[in-house]
């Protein structure tokens, strides 16, 4: 079963006890014994906010996938990006997007660091910036 979730989640497998965690933003496969879960019923029903999990990439009349798993998983992380029009631009254009989304987004997190005077800023991933920025902001 594909998801698209808006939080964390943790289901816990009714008849094995068996965990499966999802993060915040996760896109992907879900055992299907993930359906059986309360916890899978509430955030289904609730879809709204930090509790929406959407259960199904969109559909065609025949009940056949309109678009792959992976294509619906760029769109998604697209529309998360704020990606202008990204419903109407070719996977092509989606994947070019996103490249220029990530560009400016390192642009903007180095700048802050710059800003906040971190050390060998240069050097960091987004990760490591973002981590950075959370500590030296925490320490003013």
């Amino acid at each position: 079963m594909f998801v698209k979730s808006n939080c964390a989640f943790e289901f816990l497998n009714p008849e094995t006890g068996e965990k499966k965690y999802i993060p915040k933003d996760y896109i992907g496969d879900l055992p299907d014994w993930v359906k059986k879960t309360q916890l899978y019923k509430m955030a289904t029903t609730l879809n709204k906010g930090c509790y929406g999990l959407e259960t199904a990439y969109p559909q065609s009349s025949d009940n056949t996938p309109k678009m792959s798993s992976e294509e619906y998983e760029l769109r998604c992380k697209a529309k998360a990006a704020n990606i202008e029009n990204s419903d109407k631009l070719s996977i092509i254009e989606l994947i070019e997007a996103m490249k220029d989304s990530e560009i400016n987004r390192h642009n903007e997190l180095l700048a802050k660091a710059k800003e906040l005077k971190i050390e060998k800023y240069k050097e960091m991933n987004n990760e490591e910036l973002l981590t950075a920025i959370a500590n030296a902001e925490q320490k003013e």
